[in-house]
Formats: C-alpha cells, sequence, structure tokens
C-alpha cells in the first residue's frame, strides 16, 4: 500500500509539472501553432505539409473575404507576393467596399511577379441568404476553389443587458453564420478533387470571453467549434482547415464596431492601437496556412495568453478578474 501511494504520488507530481510546462510554453510563446510542445512535428502536422507541396501544381484559386481593408487587404498582398508562378493561378477579392476592393486588385495585379489574375466579387456578408449562389457561382465559373480565406467580420461595444436580439444575430451572421455558408459552398468541389484550404480568421476572443465583447465572443466562440468540428471531419479528404487566433491589430475594426444599439462605434480603441499590425499577421497567415500548415496558431501578447491558461487551469480566477474588468469599464 506505501508502494501504491508512493507511485500514485509521483504520477501526480509528473501530470502537474506537465500542467506547468504547457502554461509556461503556452504563456511565453507570442505564437503557438500547437506543434511547439513536440520535439518533431506531429504525423497530422507533417501529413499537412506533405499534401500542401503536392497540391496545386496545375494552379490555385484563392478567394479572400474582407479583402477591402485591413487583415483581408494584408493578407490579398501577400498571398499575389507568393504565389508560386503559374498562370494558371486566380485571386478572388471579396467585401463591400467596390472601390477599395479595385484598389487593392490593382496593388496585387502590381505585387504579383507573375502577372497574377485578380477577380473582384463584391457582397455583403449580413446577406447570408445570396452566399450560396455566389459560392456557386465562383465554383462554377473557376472550377472550384482551392484556398478559401475567411476574414470579413465585425466587433461589438456595449453591455448585453442594453443590446437587443437583432443585434446579436446581425454579429452572428457577419461572423460566424457566413463563414459557415461560405464553407458549405465551397466544400463539395474539394471534396470532389480531395483537396483544398479552409482558412479562418478568428480572435482569441474565440478561446475566453470579454465583458463589453459579449456579441462578438459568442460568435468567434461559435466558429471555433464549427471549425474544430469540420477539421476533423475533413481530415481524411486531403482538405486542410486552419484557424488563426491573433489578439488586437490595427485595423479600423474598433472604429466599425456595432454598439449595444447598433450604431458605429466610431473610436479607435488604445488596445486596437497598440496591436500587431496586420502586415505582421499576413506574414503570419501565409507561413502557417501555405508553407507551415497547422490546425490551429494562435498569435496573441502576454496578458492574452495568461487570460487563455487561466480559463483552462483556474476558472475561478480568471471570472473574478473578469468581474472585476467589468466593473472597471463600466
Amino acid at each position: 500500500r506505501a508502494r501504491h501511494r508512493s507511485w500514485k504520488r509521483v504520477n501526480m507530481v509528473r501530470i502537474a509539472h506537465g500542467y506547468v510546462v504547457w502554461a509556461i510554453a503556452a504563456v511565453c510563446s507570442p505564437v503557438s501553432d500547437h506543434g511547439l510542445f513536440h520535439p518533431k512535428p506531429t504525423l497530422r502536422t507533417r501529413n499537412l505539409r506533405a499534401i500542401a507541396k503536392s497540391k496545386f501544381e496545375s494552379g490555385e484559386v484563392v478567394w479572400i473575404t474582407g479583402a477591402s481593408s485591413g487583415l483581408g487587404a494584408s493578407i490579398a498582398r501577400k498571398v499575389a507576393e507568393k504565389l508560386t508562378p503559374n498562370t494558371k493561378n486566380r485571386l478572388v477579392l471579396s467585401g463591400r467596399n467596390m472601390r477599395e476592393l479595385k484598389n487593392i486588385q490593382s496593388q496585387c495585379i502590381e505585387i504579383s511577379p507573375n502577372s497574377l489574375e485578380v477577380d473582384v466579387v463584391p457582397f455583403d456578408l449580413s446577406d447570408t441568404e445570396s452566399i450560396p449562389l455566389i459560392a456557386e457561382d465562383i465554383v462554377n465559373r473557376y472550377g472550384g476553389v482551392d484556398s478559401m480565406v475567411l476574414c470579413g467580420g465585425v466587433s461589438s461595444r456595449g453591455s448585453i443587458v442594453n443590446s437587443t436580439c437583432q443585434l446579436q444575430h446581425k454579429v452572428m451572421k457577419i461572423n460566424h453564420l457566413s463563414s459557415v455558408a461560405l464553407s458549405l459552398g465551397v466544400l463539395p468541389s474539394m471534396l470532389e478533387k480531395k483537396q483544398g484550404r479552409i482558412i479562418h480568421i478568428n480572435s482569441v476572443q474565440g478561446r475566453f470571453a470579454l465583458p463589453f465583447r459579449g456579441a462578438y465572443g459568442a460568435s468567434k466562440h461559435a466558429s471555433t467549434a464549427f471549425f474544430d468540428s469540420l477539421r476533423a471531419e475533413v481530415s481524411g479528404h486531403g482538405i486542410q482547415v486552419s484557424s488563426f487566433q491573433p489578439g488586437y491589430i490595427r485595423t479600423n475594426l474598433s472604429l466599425n464596431a456595432f454598439t449595444s444599439q447598433g450604431n458605429a462605434h466610431g473610436k479607435m480603441d488604445e488596445s486596437t492601437a497598440k496591436g500587431m499590425s496586420p502586415e505582421d499577421v499576413a506574414d503570419m497567415v501565409w507561413k502557417y496556412a501555405w508553407e507551415r500548415p497547422s490546425p490551429e496558431v494562435v498569435m496573441a501578447p502576454l496578458n492574452a495568453r495568461l487570460a487563455l491558461g487561466l480559463r483552462a487551469l483556474l476558472p475561478r480566477l480568471y471570472f473574478r478578474i473578469m468581474e472585476k474588468r467589468a466593473n472597471r469599464d463600466t
């Protein structure tokens, strides 16, 4: 019995040590592709990278939403710069602002080293009923979509108590249901070809919630669950699903965020102004979606990574901290 208790104690110490090592590594690394804790890439990661090298030799069709500004525009420019020279490569840019899309289109053509063909397909992500028809048209026009980059979205500012169900639904449509509709629209052609990439730009707020960001956090949590499920379901069909979860990025997201009453926030938050540059995030997206495909990549500063660790390991402490933050910001 004494020996049994001794071994039990040793095993508990080993488990605790593993948690501590995991937490320290997760907190200290600003970027984690979940291969961080293995001396060698996992079998799943090696398979993704092998598939990436062998695919799309006959050309690649890349469709990017939210491409008229911010991170989506930066990803578009990065893709135009990095795509392997091939006359059959196509880049499709989508967003609401036609003028800005045309501007990004011109930039991509100028940047591309191989006269990349760049098309513009404007539409509104909140119009989820029209998305299946738009996706069908794109698939028929190009014979399928090889890489679907889901980058469009909107943020929210304000208390849940003062919000409306209509606002909650609108944010969910733009951030989550539009991504669901687009994924369902391009998946059949990917399954038929047994190849494809779905690259979803999520947020660390898809892993933990902040006060006064309820609608935004709910939509991002929904997308985390959806793409985790999708990744598992299509893993045996040659389809890569990569989810990126950045912290704050220096874009106009806070300016365009919805208030509780559905109006534009119209302010540049300090945290957003001090965030990562969209160009740096676009570099990471290219690296971990095309060069070193990874299922999930977290890009966040120390405080966000601490929140992730606390939410997983010490939820009561996390709840207390969020309560104090809510009282401070009221």
